[in-house]
């Protein structure tokens, strides 16, 4: 997904988050004992350059990997983000509720599963068709689960809606988007209505003076390999130019395809502004304290 920016509130404690390199169209990128680096040497980029592709500005820059989205997120196990089950136990039989930023669907299917009524919002036609051949697999879902083209801010979103989230999705939103978002959602959600979004406080990341990638995930099937890997490319204030690997490995073939994209960090005192500036407040009891930033933020509707 991508485009998503005072009222006085303190907003709960909480620690200060583990660096990580970046987070990837299938996971965070953590440097550590997980991640293993290849000396690959990135040519120098200009921090004030925009990235060479981002998800609005191409007819659909997932195209050629969304179909190895979730296996390489499956090739990360529980520690793949979202957290699929933080976001979907928030859900109750009968809600309406937005995904914004749906992707292929990992999260929008485990709400579905709990008898409520999501609408996905996604702007890749890629990942929408990702989303919908799953959906083909589970007929039970097929009453509860809404999939259509849009993006945030501007996602036109009909009727009152009872609980909202961006899984994944918030890295895609510059400040601006951020805010309009915010106030999009707030004009849709019922009072008491609970929005939760992840990627909070993330600390930003620099590009590797030696241009190596880390290795996000890592899969043999079969007789095939597939690996995703990472690079920072430049960053400035609140952002990075960030370019991923798909690369495909079957005896001699080897395919290499290539995504670069901008992601965008939000402090928590940013995000908790903006909530606040646009009719939210942040729910200390469903965000456990949000001592975690893997973990959702949750706020909800002010009544």
């Amino acid at each position: 997904m991508r485009r998503a920016r005072q009222h006085q509130q303190e907003g709960p404690r909480r620690q200060r988050p583990r660096a990580r390199l970046g987070a990837g169209p299938a996971g965070h990128v953590r440097r550590g004992r997980t991640s293993r680096r290849t000396r690959e040497r990135t040519p120098p980029v200009s921090a004030s350059r925009p990235a060479a592709t981002t998800p609005d500005e191409a007819e659909d820059s997932y195209e050629s990997v969304a179909g190895l989205y979730d296996l390489l997120a499956a090739a990360q196990g529980a520690s793949a983000p979202p957290r699929i089950s933080a976001f979907a136990e928030l859900a109750q039989p009968g809600m309406r509720v937005a995904d914004v930023g749906a992707g292929t669907g990992r999260v929008a299917l485990a709400v579905g599963a709990r008898q409520a009524d999501v609408w996905c919002v996604e702007p890749s036609a890629s990942m929408r068709s990702a989303l919908l051949a799953k959906l083909a697999q589970h007929p039970q879902l097929w009453p509860h689960v809404t999939v259509r083209a849009g993006q945030a801010p501007g996602m036109a979103l009909d009727g009152t809606f009872d609980y909202a989230y961006l899984a994944g999705s918030l890295q895609f939103l510059d400040a601006a988007d951020r805010r309009a978002t915010f106030a999009e959602l707030s004009d849709r959600l019922a009072p008491g209505a609970l929005l939760a979004l992840d990627m909070v406080d993330d600390l930003p990341v620099t590009p590797d003076p030696d241009g190596a990638e880390a290795t996000v995930a890592d899969v043999v099937v079969g007789k095939s390999r597939y690996t995703l890997r990472a690079a920072v490319t430049a960053a400035a204030v609140g952002r990075a130019d960030m370019r991923y690997r798909y690369v495909t490995e079957c005896g001699n073939h080897r395919t290499v395809q290539t995504l670069r994209r901008t992601r965008y960090f939000h402090t928590f005192d940013e995000v908790h502004a903006d909530l606040t500036a646009t009719g939210f407040t942040v729910d200390t009891e469903h965000s456990g304290g949000w001592r975690d930033n893997t973990q959702p933020l949750v706020a909800r509707r002010n009544r």
